[in-house]
């Protein structure tokens, strides 16, 4: 769990906690109590994604010497890897998503990195090479 995700779940729980407060300052308990259980249920919802995520077994995403990527999982072969269309720089931080097979499938793994997470001199270096790629996009 990244510090992004627990500041996801914090906001979403803020965005329905203030008009919560709003509401019952205004005389209407019902929609206060719906924003409220809104807001809870948004929060206990990313709390369960990060506890399924938690069970999938831990990924490392290597470069090669020749360029290309490839992911190594615990007890598994090392398996091709590509960029996903997603993969882009949030301000100083950096959104990555890696295509890669899996099971005879294709998986799709994104993760959502800021300097609490990676070095910042990784984080940096990520932030040039990023562009070099083809992989930048407004945000």
């Amino acid at each position: 769990m990244t510090v992004a995700d627990r500041v996801a779940a914090v906001l979403a729980l803020l965005a329905g906690v203030f008009p919560g407060w709003i509401l019952a300052r205004h005389g209407l308990p019902g929609l206060a109590a719906l924003a409220l259980v809104v807001a809870v249920g948004t929060a206990a919802a990313r709390i369960r994604i990060w506890k399924r995520s938690r069970l999938r077994p831990a990924l490392r995403l290597e470069l090669l010497p020749d360029g290309s990527l490839q992911v190594c999982g615990q007890g598994q072969n090392p398996r091709p890897a590509t960029l996903g269309p997603r993969t882009r720089r949030l301000g100083p931080s950096v959104f990555l998503e890696v295509d890669f097979a899996s099971g005879g499938r294709r998986a799709r793994y994104g993760r959502w990195l800021t300097r609490f997470d990676v070095p910042e001199a990784a984080l940096r270096r990520w932030t040039v090479v990023l562009p070099t790629c083809g992989r930048t996009a407004c945000s």
